[in-house]
């Protein structure tokens, strides 16, 4: 039969040492556990920006159309607030210098809501009217699954229509997936169509 093996100083600390490694490794897993569901939640949730209150839709001249995105309630991704460029008029039907431009633009969104279904059949972009910075590519997605591809926004400002057949959906939401220059994002969304 062997004799017991002593145990030096050494051993223990460095079983000490690995002791307490395993213990603050088990404990970051477990606030991980917790807590990490709400940190995704509330990056993928954005910041509401401006909900409709008593705000009106504008008709649209010689149509029955309206622009429904003055109704809806605007999250966005993010936004420069540094520069003070939210999100908060990009939807209120006016083409004008209140501008929303994302913190980072490659993957940024805008996420339109409403109450009520709406019945649309276009959406119009326009980019913000710096040369500098504008969005190449982005992606239209509804809440009914549908999914559309959108071209480099027209330069300087000029709107982009996207015109289609028409679905019924509470949300739309616009992503930019390239854009060019430090500050891209947009001057104005509108969504044409009727609420039921």
């Amino acid at each position: 039969m062997g004799l017991p093996r002593e145990v030096s100083v050494a051993d223990a600390q460095r079983d000490g040492i690995w002791m307490g490694v395993a213990v603050v490794t088990a404990i970051g897993i477990a606030l991980g556990m917790r807590f990490m569901p709400t940190a995704i939640r509330l990056s993928k949730e954005g910041v509401v920006v401006r909900r409709p209150g008593a705000t009106k839709a504008i008709d649209t001249p010689g149509g029955n159309l309206r622009n429904l995105a003055p109704l809806a309630t605007v999250t966005a991704s993010s936004e420069d607030t540094a520069h003070r460029q939210t999100a908060e008029g990009v939807a209120d039907g006016q083409v004008d210098s209140n501008e929303w431009v994302a913190a980072d633009a490659a993957g940024a969104w805008l996420t339109l809501t409403w109450d009520r279904p709406a019945v649309i059949t276009e959406i119009d972009l326009y980019d913000r009217p710096d040369p500098a910075s504008n969005v190449l590519s982005g992606t239209l997605s509804f809440d009914d699954g549908s999914v559309m591809m959108v071209r480099a926004l027209p330069a300087g400002g000029a709107p982009e229509k996207i015109r289609f057949a028409p679905k019924t959906v509470r949300s739309v939401t616009f992503r930019i997936d390239r854009a060019q220059g430090p500050s891209a994002g947009l001057d104005e969304i509108m969504v044409m169509g009727t609420l039921r």
